[in-house]
């Protein structure tokens, strides 16, 4: 009787830890990537908080999954690489990587003294994306470039709280309103304040 009901449990744990699992791929699918004019922040926090959630050896296997099931996906290393840099703490920080020239074009000394995430931002602990792309040298969309991005992550320790899931709004207008966010941008005419916004509004339809 015990062994038959212990059974049933590890078969019911497995099936929910299987679902989670599915659930999770679904919710990295949806994050965004390196357009600013497409990200919201409800998309990246939701896949950011369930990886989080079914702890490092699991959200590792997820993205791992990911990169080798979408190797030809446009934009799939850009979801891998954003969410590598709010799940995990990278204490060498992830300056080495190149992305490209961003646009619109930034101030790189600001870059290093600010953003340690960037292309990303905290603003209340809700992420931002700071640019609304690359341009020529940006991060090709490779099956290996994913997976070195989460080899890197094995090495590293998970954030142990979920991101926020509100209070959005008033964090974009903290950011936009901030020193760091207004002397990040070489030319002032160009600084993307509506995009920040709009980043903090509801997702797009899927």
């Amino acid at each position: 009787m015990k062994r038959g009901i212990i059974s049933l449990l590890v078969a019911f744990f497995c099936g929910c830890s299987s679902l989670n699992h599915e659930a999770t791929i679904q919710l990295v699918e949806r994050s965004p990537f390196f357009s600013g004019h497409r990200y919201h922040c409800r998309d990246m926090v939701a896949a950011v908080n369930a990886l989080r959630r079914l702890g490092k050896p699991q959200a590792l296997g997820v993205l791992r999954e990911f990169a080798v099931s979408h190797e030809k996906a446009s934009h799939q290393v850009d979801r891998v690489a954003l969410i590598c840099f709010l799940l995990f703490i990278n204490p060498d920080g992830w300056r080495n990587i190149r992305h490209g020239a961003p646009s619109p074009d930034v101030n790189l000394d600001v870059v290093r003294a600010n953003f340690p995430l960037f292309p990303l931002a905290l603003s209340r602990g809700v992420p931002f994306l700071l640019v609304n792309g690359y341009r020529t040298g940006a991060m090709s969309s490779t099956h290996n470039e994913s997976l070195r991005y989460v080899a890197t992550c094995e090495h590293l320790s998970m954030i142990t709280h979920d991101l926020p899931t509100r209070g959005f709004e008033r964090a974009a207008e903290d950011l936009i309103h901030s020193s760091e966010f207004r002397n990040l941008y070489s030319n002032t005419n160009e600084i993307p304040n509506e995009m920040i916004l709009d980043e903090a509004g509801p997702t797009w339809p899927q």
